[in-house]
């Protein structure tokens, strides 16, 4: 979108290209020959072609969004993890224990700890004993990690636990009722 619209010289349409996702939506300019440009009749208030933004594609298919999940908590727990200095590895272990990452105790340093556990989580979502399909849900499970091994945050703490124990019941996790965060 951001391309095609940069090309029509429509600066505004590219400027919030971001906000409409590339997955899902096309520009179309109707009746555009390969050498024809879009102008303005700034007279007229009008363009010499229709534009349209077209929807391309309804949603992402369960693959996708396992993916999607995956990398999400994944990223987002490397990333405030690795390399803050304020994380606390018993609090680490302590979350690793608790999803069965029994390898992670064994390492020393920080970065190991967060590289075994993130692949540790990567395993369970691959093998679907950590099936959470909602995203904004991934994103909080996420956040809660970081929060409680970072700050010892205990609501955290409690909204970690009950997705382990929604993992025992072997099926899709949409929503939990989440303890909120201070």
């Amino acid at each position: 979108v951001y391309d095609t619209a940069k090309k029509l010289k429509l600066s505004e349409l590219a400027n919030k290209s971001y906000e409409i996702s590339r997955d899902f939506f096309e520009i179309k300019v109707k009746d555009l020959k390969e050498n024809d440009e879009v102008t303005i009749d700034f007279e007229n208030n009008k363009l010499s072609h229709k534009i349209f933004v077209v929807k391309v594609k309804l949603g992402y298919d369960d693959l996708q969004l396992e993916k999607i999940a995956k990398q999400n908590i994944i990223s987002t727990i490397r990333r405030n993890l690795r390399s803050n200095k304020s994380v606390n590895k018993s609090r680490l272990n302590e979350i690793a224990e608790l999803y069965n990452a029994n390898d992670v105790k064994s390492d020393r340093s920080r970065n190991g700890k967060v590289a075994k556990f993130c692949n540790h989580l990567a395993k369970l979502i691959d093998d679907k004993k950590l099936d959470i399909k909602d995203l904004e849900l991934c994103k909080k499970f996420s956040k809660w990690i970081c929060l409680y091994v970072i700050d010892g945050n205990l609501p955290a703490l409690n909204n970690i636990t009950r997705i382990k124990i929604m993992m025992h019941k072997n099926r899709p996790i949409y929503s939990i009722e989440e303890k909120e965060i201070v």
